[in-house]
């Protein structure tokens, strides 16, 4: 291998190294990926995204992972790249020897020196070039997933804001119509503008998020943003599903499928230097307890989730009820239409509210199960 095709595919891999993922079986991923039915390539490239096709359509479609795959394919047979450095080192030192001028050859003998330091360090292979490749893959899978989320979350948010904004609009004419008449303060009449103002820009906010999350979602879908797109919700995970969580076991999975946990093994056995030997016995040694840290605090996260999720179900159940009470006093003729206009807002708003939580559940548990499935911290 060239020296600069060297320095390329050193570039390559430092751009895509950024997680971890699940057990490695390069033979049958390479089947997956080379071996997609027509009918499953047509599934996927249609025109509707469903929740539980993002990985196989994150893998065939998405840019980013295309084109690391195409690097890898196109180097994964150079499996020895310290004989690569040495190969280097050896031609700059032979040109260093050969030449009379003594700028160059010191210029030459810096080069290969630089080429010994980097083959003594040197713990990639294909295997490892592999593994961060598809660690980043099942990155962009999490993200897109969350996105997915999102999207269905922000269009309730919106609705939210919405929402908001009628009701300041009501009170804001309640109020105008006060000051008008004398029953009002200016400071009154001026924060009821100030309300109806604040919503509207919270619309525009809130709109803004919807659509972002739609067009990175189509952009990591390898879709165009211009595209007549479906996107499809999700089933969201159930909370007593949550409550069964047995963490331990889940955690013994999480070090089993731990792929960062994999590479500092698989860059053990590569390195032929006695200072990278250590380095990478010490990320071994310390990639368990990485491991537990990280399962431990998406679990207090997705439980910290179920809390707030309960508490909103209360709160819902709760406002339900005064609800009812209030729309029966309203047909009684007891409370005014003001009281049972804003007790219908609560509601709704409760009801927006339950419905968030409940997407930020789905999300925490994203990034619980994602833990498992290997992309659990191991470390630096």
């Amino acid at each position: 291998m060239k020296i600069r095709n060297i320095i390329i595919f050193i570039c390559v891999m430092c751009l895509s190294i950024s997680g971890v993922v699940y057990p490695l079986n390069i033979t049958a991923y390479d089947h997956l990926y080379k071996n997609r039915t027509n009918e499953e390539k047509s599934r996927l490239s249609d025109n509707t995204i469903y929740f539980d096709e993002i990985d196989d359509i994150i893998n065939l479609y998405n840019p980013t992972v295309q084109n690391n795959w195409n690097s890898y394919e196109a180097n994964k047979t150079s499996t020895d790249v310290y004989n690569d450095y040495m190969d280097a080192y050896d031609s700059l030192d032979a040109l260093a020897s050969s030449t009379d001028n003594e700028v160059q050859a010191a210029m030459y003998r810096a080069q290969a020196d630089a080429m010994r330091i980097n083959a003594d360090k040197n713990v990639v292979d294909s295997t490892v070039n592999f593994l961060n490749y598809y660690m980043l893959e099942k990155n962009l899978v999490l993200a897109t997933k969350t996105l997915l989320i999102n999207y269905y979350k922000y269009g309730v948010e919106e609705g939210k804001v919405n929402a908001n904004l009628k009701e300041a609009n009501r009170k804001y004419e309640t109020v105008k119509n006060n000051f008008d008449v004398g029953n009002a303060t200016r400071v009154e009449y001026l924060l009821a503008v100030k309300n109806v103002n604040d919503a509207k820009a919270n619309v525009i906010s809130a709109n803004s998020k919807l659509q972002n999350a739609r067009r990175n979602l189509l952009i990591n879908c390898g879709k165009s943003v211009a595209d007549e797109v479906i996107i499809m919700q999700p089933n969201l995970v159930s909370p007593d599903f949550i409550k069964s969580i047995n963490v331990a076991v889940d955690t013994v999975k999480a070090i089993n499928n731990n792929i960062q946990y994999e590479i500092y093994k698989r860059q053990y056995e590569n390195a032929s230097s006695t200072e990278m030997k250590n380095q990478n016995r010490i990320n071994m040694s310390s990639a368990e307890n990485y491991i537990r840290a990280d399962v431990e605090k998406k679990y207090n996260d997705l439980r910290d989730q179920l809390s707030i999720y309960d508490t909103e179900l209360i709160n819902t159940n709760y406002v339900k009820d005064e609800f009812k009470l209030a729309e029966n006093s309203f047909n009684m003729g007891s409370i005014s239409e003001k009281e049972f206009e804003t007790a219908r807002y609560n509601k709704n708003i409760a009801d927006f509210n339950l419905t968030i939580a409940n997407f930020d559940l789905a999300i925490a548990y994203q990034n619980y199960l994602a833990t498992i499935n290997g992309l659990a911290s191991a470390g630096n």
